[in-house]
């Protein structure tokens, strides 16, 4: 019993010098390698932020990595799909396009030099956070929002459906909003830091059950009239219910919106006042409106003399050659099924516009001008 009791002593004796011995040594390759891990790391870093700061993302290799990531995207559902991708935006992990940057595709409107004809529309950005993330994407401008004047959460969940085979989505969002207060504040930073960088817009809204339309509108004036380049009145989301009762005619349709348009007038005026540059202002129309609604907002434009027109929104009709599941799903369609839609309703407008003999500026058509004329540039350059 003796024998095995100095036995376990002598054994737990060299069992805690041995892990003393272990320890001391763990230690000591500990300290002489860390320098090591400090050195790779810096340099590991180092060629990260080269890469990131001398085009990296520019370049064709990473333009490929995004083709993959977007691939993986769209196994996830539309919407967490879409929060990460304005994330990855967020923390610089978008593609940068210095392309578009020509004098070809550059125009002149309402003052302002939008360098390329194709813009990023409201649904994408609906908080303010990517904007020069967009713009150095390659975008011409970009349109934020829709912004309401109070938060709001918008439609329960499911809200957003693909349907590839059709190559269109449908949305019912129901403008969720962080709130103009929020975002008129980004617009104010990002305008502040880069004041020159791009031409940005703000699509603003009612707040749903709001008990007025009209001071609604004046309210998101007065917060971003100064710091977008222009404003937009949202007369067409087929998501909410209170646009259906706006551009029906009649006391309650077209008279509302012709007050609506000039109380906003008056507080873009009182900017231009206090000697400041005020946002152009522009209305947006759907496709669902009949060709008199149509007529009744292009001569409201014409009365007012807003800047101009977007054409258009997405759409709640159903065309019949749809074929995915998803097609009876409530909400905005949007993307290739409607597209002889939107054409109509700009034909439309601008009938009204060549009967009054007048030259009018609706975004759609400047840009969808100047990539026709963009294109048969480059294809003669590339038959000579």
């Amino acid at each position: 019993m003796m024998i095995t009791r100095r036995l376990l002593r002598t054994s737990a004796t060299s069992s805690i010098r041995w892990k003393s011995s272990t320890s001391s040594s763990k230690s000591s390759s500990s300290s002489s390698i860390s320098p090591l891990v400090a050195i790779v790391g810096g340099a590991a870093l180092t060629s990260i932020l080269a890469f990131w700061g001398s085009g990296g993302r520019a370049g064709k290799p990473y333009a490929f990595c995004g083709d993959r990531a977007v691939s993986l995207l769209r196994l996830l559902d539309p919407e967490t799909a879409h929060k990460i991708t304005v994330t990855a935006l967020k923390y610089g992990f978008g593609p940068i396009n210095e392309s578009t940057k020509t004098d070809v595709l550059s125009v002149r409107l309402w003052g302002k030099t939008f360098r390329n004809c194709v813009g990023m529309a409201a649904g994408f950005d609906k908080q303010g956070e990517v904007m020069d993330p967009l713009l150095r994407l390659g975008f011409g401008f970009v349109e934020i929002g829709g912004v309401t004047p109070l938060p709001q959460d918008g439609n329960p969940k499911p809200r957003m459906f693909r349907l590839p085979e059709d190559r269109a989505l449908i949305n019912r969002f129901g403008l969720n909003s962080e709130g103009a207060d929020v975002v008129s504040k980004r617009v104010e930073l990002w305008r502040e830091r880069k004041p020159q960088n791009g031409i940005v817009g703000v699509n603003m809204a009612k707040t749903t059950g709001s008990s007025s339309a009209l001071k609604d509108y004046c309210t998101g004036a007065k917060l971003f009239g100064a710091n977008a380049d222009f404003v937009v009145l949202n007369f067409s989301c087929p998501n909410v219910k209170w646009t259906k009762n706006l551009g029906k005619g009649g006391s309650g349709g077209e008279e509302s919106i012709r007050n609506i348009i000039r109380a906003v007038q008056e507080e873009l005026k009182k900017i231009e006042n206090e000697g400041r540059e005020p946002a152009s202002l522009l209305i947006k129309l759907g496709p669902d409106m009949t060709m008199k609604e149509k007529e009744e907002m292009a001569n409201v434009a014409l009365e007012t003399g807003v800047h101009g027109l977007i054409v258009s929104n997405t759409s709640s009709r159903r065309p019949s050659d749809l074929k995915c599941s998803s097609k009876t799903e409530r909400g905005g369609l949007s993307g290739r099924p409607i597209r002889e839609m939107a054409n109509q309703t700009l034909r439309d407008v601008y009938v009204v516009f060549e009967r009054e003999d007048f030259d009018y500026p609706t975004l759609s058509h400047v840009f969808t001008r100047m990539y026709y004329l963009y294109h048969k540039k480059i294809t003669r350059k590339a038959t000579c």
